[in-house]
């Protein structure tokens, strides 16, 4: 198990979850927090455009939190390796 291998394995998916979240960020602000509705035909527009921006947010989340369980866990799984392979090399 080569430690700079898995260092750059975990760092390109802790820039992955970086990146989700700003992408999660830049939609959240293009959501319009103040619909005034009047009836129109211009409104079913704007509701449809609302859902799916609304459909594409709770997907990057999930994606986004999914894969942050992911790096936190493979950090400590590194980490704990490391700290394994340490102990044993002291002690020969």
């Amino acid at each position: 198990m080569n430690l700079i291998i898995n260092l750059i394995v975990w760092g390109i998916l802790l820039l992955i979850t970086i990146a989700l979240w700003l992408y999660r960020r830049y939609l959240e602000n293009r959501e319009d927090h103040y619909i005034h509705l009047h009836g129109d035909e211009h409104d079913a527009k704007v509701l449809q455009s609302q859902a799916v921006i609304g459909k594409r947010v709770e997907t990057i989340a999930k994606t986004k939190n999914i894969l942050l369980i992911i790096v936190i866990i493979y950090g400590v799984a590194i980490a704990a390796f490391q700290v394994y392979r340490a102990w044993n090399n002291t002690g020969t």
